[in-house]
């Protein structure tokens, strides 16, 4: 199977700091239908998916303006689903921060088993997925796989570049990014 990650524009974003968040949301409801109104089915449900550590948990406390979640540098801090709803321009949301998901090969405990079984199921309620990736570390096989997950689920991919403010820019970046992955 040939995947491909990149399917438009990375958004740089910084979760702690806040930058890119609004654009992030724009980004999350563009495809949807004028939900003005209530949602015919509910909430609109995202989650939060990547490698442990690359800053889903700063994101979700970004988004949501407020330290609602534990936020932390030591790896695996997120260890089940967090389900937040929140409101914005009179639409319904439900946000969920997923543990890391790591390799196969790489979870030893049972809690971490149980951790990367409920960020499967989250990707499977959810109708985005917000992928997303560190700018410090570029792209790994990793990431590739938890992409994976959400594309053969047949979610909609947001794909979210965090931590975009620590890195030293120029004007080949992004595209460098881009064409490494």
């Amino acid at each position: 199977m040939i995947f491909t990650l990149w399917g438009g524009d990375p958004l740089p974003i910084s979760g702690v700091h806040g930058l890119g968040i609004g654009d992030l949301l724009d980004k999350i409801v563009q495809n949807f239908p004028d939900l003005s109104g209530e949602a015919e089915n509910g909430d609109i449900r995202f989650s939060l998916i990547g490698r442990p550590n690359v800053g889903k948990s700063s994101i979700v406390n970004a988004l949501l303006g407020e330290d609602r979640v534990i936020v932390s540098d030591i790896a695996g801090t997120t260890r089940d689903a967090i389900d937040t709803r929140f409101e914005a321009d009179g639409i319904d949301f439900t946000m969920v921060d997923t543990a890391g998901i790591r390799k196969r090969g790489k979870v030893y405990e049972n809690t971490e088993r149980y951790s990367v079984m409920r960020a499967m199921s989250a990707i499977d309620q959810s109708d985005v997925a917000l992928f997303v990736i560190n700018a410090e570390e570029g792209i790994r096989e990793q990431d590739k796989r938890v992409a994976g997950y959400a594309h053969d689920a047949g979610k909609a991919i947001v794909i979210v570049v965090n931590k975009w403010d620590t890195l030293k820019k120029n004007n080949h970046t992004q595209t460098d990014l881009k064409n490494n992955s």
